[in-house]
């Protein structure tokens, strides 16, 4: 792989924050999808998940303005929280 970027530890944190959470949450989701008891906390899931989302995107805007990666495929960019690294696959 190829290193294109070195994060900042903050940065690498915050990303590393929305990943586990949009995991955590695409998991809970998908438990509560059937539950019919239950469909008040898979919408505050689903708004939850959508909004992580859309910060876990903004994220990758802001670094790739950042690092001036614009000209990199966005789908092969990968993010090495424990080398705090962007890299292309």
């Amino acid at each position: 792989m190829q290193i294109l970027a070195n994060l900042s530890h903050e940065e690498t944190t915050y990303v590393y924050d929305l990943i586990e959470k949009k995991f955590a949450l695409e998991n809970l989701e998908l438990c509560l999808v059937e539950e019919k008891d239950k469909q008040d906390l898979y919408c505050k899931c689903k708004v939850e998940k959508e909004e992580t989302e859309q910060k876990y995107d903004q994220w990758w805007s802001d670094m790739i303005e950042k690092y001036q990666l614009q000209g990199y495929p966005y789908e092969k960019l990968i993010v090495d929280a424990i080398g705090e690294t962007i890299q292309m696959e």
